[in-house]
């Protein structure tokens, strides 16, 4: 089944253009990697994907819905209850412990505190870092705080993950660990993963391998 549909998309900021029109399909369940050099378009793309940026010309889908009809509230509520997002830098709030985080974005969408910490706990335990429930982000490890970053992604069960260099920021053995957890989630869950990365582990474990050089995509 095809979850996200880009059609000739592109994207300028003022008289450049930092992607050149492309066409790009994404299967549910699938784990893509996005790759390229620095400057090459891949956080442009990824943007353009989740609804972030809005393409400078073409069209995407997800799961049959264009985002950008949607007026700002309801794109808001879509981009809630469809995508979840992974940065390099776990973005945890330092004022929250752990399961606070993991359970904001289904909070913030309505749901029960009791279910949302629920659905918190069971993620946390997937992820392995149940015991760090009570724990401010300051105490914890670089891979214990984003494996809390992938755990409040998930919250909400979104239709697509995006990730913008989720091991970008760990050493190496946190990051092969997280990789792990992708492809892990990915067998056990069928979620879908759009990742950008530079690291070459992550890419080959990928199901698909997304090329671009100088905003153009030469490979898919």
């Amino acid at each position: 089944m095809d979850l996200i549909i880009a059609n000739n998309i592109s994207k300028n900021y003022g008289d450049a253009q930092v992607l050149k029109p492309l066409s790009l399909t994404i299967k549910k369940g699938e784990l893509i990697s996005i790759t390229g050099p620095s400057g090459a378009g891949k956080t442009t793309l990824l943007q353009l994907l989740g609804t972030l940026e809005q393409p400078s010309q073409g069209e995407i889908t997800l799961n049959g819905t264009n985002p950008y009809t949607l007026k700002e509230k309801k794109l808001a509520a879509f981009r809630s209850q469809k995508i979840g997002f992974v940065f390099q830098f776990h973005q945890l709030l330092p004022e929250f412990n752990c399961i606070e985080n993991v359970a904001l974005p289904a909070l913030i969408a309505g749901v029960d505190k009791k279910a949302a910490y629920e659905k918190a706990r069971e993620l946390m335990t997937l992820l392995g870092i149940a015991e760090k429930e009570n724990q401010k982000p300051n105490t914890m490890s670089g891979g214990e705080k984003q494996r809390a970053a992938v755990a409040r992604a998930l919250i909400n069960n979104p239709e697509v993950i995006f990730a913008d260099e989720p091991s970008g920021n760990l050493d190496s053995e946190n990051a092969e660990k997280l990789h792990h957890i992708f492809k892990d989630l990915q067998k056990k869950t069928t979620q879908t993963f759009v990742v950008v990365t530079h690291n070459e582990k992550l890419a080959q474990i990928a199901d698909r391998v997304v090329q671009l050089k100088d905003g153009t995509l030469i490979s898919s």
